[in-house]
């Protein structure tokens, strides 16, 4: 699909930045997904448990092959991806007060107002 975009649309750059970060989490959220899910398939448990006992050891079996993906990788990742959303938002308001000087002169409002 191609966008006639005005030549002083400068909401672009943060909206594409915007998707491609969505882009990325969602691609990464899958591929753990993915990986844990793999693992369960090749290293669960063989066995079919028959009452509430073996339930709760099958239940604990899969949980301690999934603890790498679901406990440490996935928080790891969208602590990261909060950090880095911070980062691209920070940045943009930055560009947003970058433009407003450019177009209508000093602002009030300084992006060191804005940081943090």
């Amino acid at each position: 699909m191609k966008w006639k975009i005005p030549e002083d649309f400068k909401s672009f750059d943060t909206l594409y930045a915007l998707n491609s970060f969505g882009e990325y989490w969602t691609e990464n959220e899958r591929l753990i997904q993915t990986a844990a899910k793999n693992e369960e398939k090749q290293f669960a448990p063989k066995w079919t448990p028959k009452d509430d006992e073996e339930y709760a050891e099958y239940s604990m079996e899969i949980e301690n092959i999934r603890h790498l993906h679901d406990k440490i990788m996935t928080p790891t990742f969208r602590y990261s991806c909060i950090v880095t959303l911070f980062a691209i938002v920070e940045r943009e308001l930055r560009r947003l007060v970058e433009n407003l000087e450019n177009e209508k002169g000093e602002q009030k409002l300084k992006y060191k107002e804005l940081k943090g």
